[in-house]
């Protein structure tokens, strides 16, 4: 429900308090009127900087700041280190067909986890027949196992990149998932006493664990991406992290009689131990007011226009989660 802005106090005609003159009402509610008609403040220009911002920001928090490695993927990558590990180890059996095995999953556009983990408790097997075969030539044993132990270095680093597109648990059945909540801006901010409140209801009301953890900006600051913003979580016990960020923009006439304001509030919830995206979502407001010159509070507009946004963000997240577990149900 929007609430005008305007002073308590209005000029009132002699003898007769509180109330108004007639020819100073009529001016006003011309003053207004024409106000409205051409010359109060507009969304259109606000519209497009508010939208992209609050995007902008998780997307610069989602960056990673290091490159993740990746795993050799073509023939020519192996086809050399194949041949001289196989002829060195003839006398272990399982050698020649993990290395075929460790191949094929390189190769392949798109392992399994399952399959990754095979290839690396294949190698290790390889490692422990070969240090028990090959005791009386410790040069050879040992540059065997530096070739295993490159091959499963590369197979862990690829393990990894799977694992962060498989969730490590069920929205379906999340009452035992603690989430982390965390805001930002230019950087990590605090999240008030009452906002904290108003959270910690919703996200058991939605079904999670009821003991919500907030994360300080002296756990996840400097920077580091999600990387850095998962181990602060981990570091609460948390298993997922639900970031969040607000931003207003707002535009007043000339003459200070009215103000538009357009909010919005965006979030994603990424779980913090593999760092998948279970989803993301956004709420909006937009509020505008007319009121007497010098007696309207633009700044008041706009934060409670952002409260506005973070409800209906609430919202969003609510149904969002709904259409997650009717999916998975």
């Amino acid at each position: 429900m929007k609430r005008s802005v305007q002073s308590s106090r209005a000029p009132s005609l002699p003898g007769r308090p509180g109330l108004p003159g007639p020819a100073l009402a009529a001016g006003l509610a011309a003053f207004l009127a024409i106000a409205q008609a051409s010359g109060c403040a507009a969304f259109e220009s606000i519209a497009a900087p508010a939208y992209g911002r609050g995007w902008s920001v998780l997307a610069e928090q989602a960056q990673e700041t290091s490159a993740r490695p990746a795993m050799p993927a073509g023939p020519e990558d192996f086809s050399a280190e194949d041949g001289d590990l196989v002829r060195a180890c003839e006398e272990v059996p399982e050698a020649r067909e993990t290395i075929k095995r460790y191949r094929d999953v390189a190769r392949s556009k798109a392992p399994t986890a399952d399959q990754l983990k095979g290839v690396i408790t294949d190698l290790k097997k390889v490692e422990e027949e070969a240090g028990a075969r090959m005791k009386n030539d410790p040069r050879m044993l040992g540059w065997i196992r530096a070739q295993i132990a490159e091959m499963q270095k590369k197979a862990e680093a690829k393990l990894l990149e799977v694992m962060r597109i498989e969730p490590s648990f069920d929205l379906s059945s999340r009452s035992k998932v603690r989430v982390a909540v965390m805001k930002i801006g230019d950087a990590v901010e605090t999240v008030r006493a009452a906002e904290r409140e108003l959270w910690r209801a919703f996200l058991t009301a939605a079904g999670f664990a009821p003991n919500t953890v907030f994360i300080p900006g002296c756990l996840a600051s400097g920077g580091g991406g999600t990387a850095a913003v998962r181990a602060a979580a981990a570091r609460l016990g948390a298993d997922a992290v639900l970031i969040y960020t607000t931003f207003a923009a707002t535009t007043e006439s000339p003459f200070g009689e009215s103000a538009a304001v357009l909010s919005f509030a965006k979030c994603m919830m990424i779980d913090t131990r593999t760092e998948y995206l279970y989803f993301n979502a956004e709420g909006e407001c937009r509020e505008k007011r007319i009121g007497i010159p010098g007696f309207l509070s633009a700044l008041g507009l706009e934060s409670e226009c952002i409260q506005k946004a973070v409800e209906n963000l609430r919202v969003e997240i609510g149904l969002e989660i709904e259409r997650l577990s009717a999916d998975r149900g």
